[in-house]
């Protein structure tokens, strides 16, 4: 049966599990999440010097570790009865077999260079319009050159300072769209575990923190900087689900304000400007003009500072050149209209009037004065009255 040319990541899901039967299907939950966030297409011949060498593949080159934490040592009598036909399964990475290893490895014995392949699709309507918002591929990771400008102490900032960033522009209409985006194509991967030459800078400054000894990517001054994200107790689980909430949910200030006070201590975030820009980012909606646009300044100063390439510049550049701020719709406050407050102000003058003439009358004073009275005291709470909020 000929393989289609192009398949959904459920497809793609079925169509392992259909392979790997006889061993209980796909279980890994991080592996069925990579498969099941792309569309993928056949490609005839995928080089296969781009591929990692797990464990028994070549003995004279260096073994690199599966990032699923699978033991990958292929049994080459199985090997080489193994049909090369068949299209092996490559991530997004383009260099981790998701399936195939003992093609690979057959094909590498026989001194083959190419093999039919299965590859995410980069066509997605998600990645076209983080295409044109120029943030497909991170910026940061191309203009340091592998992060070669960057200690572990910078990661570590940049990757706070990118969070808080991303929460504040979802605060800001003009900035809703892209920061929504933005998330989405952050958390479509997982918690950070594989590394993605094209993910966003957030995902890529997430990974190296959770995987300092990552072979993808060289920081400046590399011993140290290993040590020092080693030393951090960065919990990359949380940090995701916290952004799987803020994709899918609106995210009140005071969660923030509480999650980030965590991940400041997870992070050896000590800088008292950034603690500053935190607890005025977390009560956005509430800020004057003036602070809002220093927060947004002195951010993008400490981008310009740190990593000039990164996602963040472009957005924040446009934000400064605000006249005003407006908060986004699932951020703001809900606000009364003057009907309604009307509305409310005239049911409880009615009602004011009413109850004043009935305690004059039972109480023996004077009528009029007592449902004038009234109608003031009813107008004033009908008018509070229409503009509570419900609880």
């Amino acid at each position: 049966m000929k393989n289609p040319d192009k398949m959904t990541g459920d497809q793609m899901l079925n169509w392992l599990n259909s392979l790997h039967k006889w061993d209980g299907g796909i279980r890994n939950p991080e592996y069925k999440n990579d498969v099941r966030n792309n569309n993928w297409a056949l490609i005839n011949k995928f080089p296969l010097a781009k591929l990692q060498n797990p464990t028994g593949y070549v003995p004279d080159e260096e073994d690199t570790d599966d990032p699923y934490n699978r033991v990958i040592d292929p049994d080459m009598d199985h090997a080489m009865q193994t049909d090369l036909s068949q299209p092996i399964v490559v991530s997004s990475d383009r260099t981790t077999v998701l399936d195939g290893n003992h093609r690979v490895a057959k094909a590498r014995e026989m001194g083959k260079t190419h093999l039919p392949a299965y590859f995410p699709m980069m066509e997605s309507k998600l990645n076209l319009k983080l295409i044109d918002k120029e943030i497909s591929e991170a910026r940061l990771y191309r203009t340091s050159r592998n992060f070669n400008a960057l200690t572990g102490e910078d990661v570590a900032k940049l990757f706070y300072l990118t969070s808080i960033s991303s929460f504040m522009m979802l605060n800001d209409d003009k900035q809703y769209d892209y920061a929504t985006e933005y998330i989405k194509q952050t958390v479509q991967y997982g918690p950070y575990t594989l590394f993605r030459s094209h993910a966003t800078d957030l995902y890529l400054l997430g990974h190296v923190i959770r995987d300092p000894d990552t072979k993808s990517i060289r920081l400046k001054n590399p011993i140290s900087s290993k040590q020092y994200l080693k030393k951090l107790s960065f919990d990359p689980r949380k940090h995701y689900m916290f952004f799987m909430r803020l994709k899918n949910t609106t995210v009140k200030g005071t969660e923030f304000n509480s999650y980030f006070l965590r991940l400041e201590s997870q992070l050896k975030i000590k800088d008292q400007k950034y603690k500053q820009w935190r607890r005025l980012i977390a009560d956005w909606g509430n800020l004057k003009y003036s602070s809002k646009q220093l927060v947004v300044s002195r951010l993008l100063q400490e981008y310009r500072r740190l990593g000039r390439g990164s996602e963040m510049v472009s957005p924040l550049t446009t934000m400064v050149k605000y006249k005003v701020h407006q908060t986004s719709k699932p951020y703001s406050e809900p606000k009364t209209s003057f009907t309604k407050r009307a509305v409310g102000t005239v049911a409880g003058a009615a009602a004011g009037r009413y109850i004043g003439k009935k305690v004059a009358k039972k109480l023996g004073k004077n009528v009029d004065k007592y449902k004038k009275a009234g109608t003031g005291i009813g107008a004033i709470a009908g008018y509070w009255a229409s503009g509570r909020k419900k609880q």
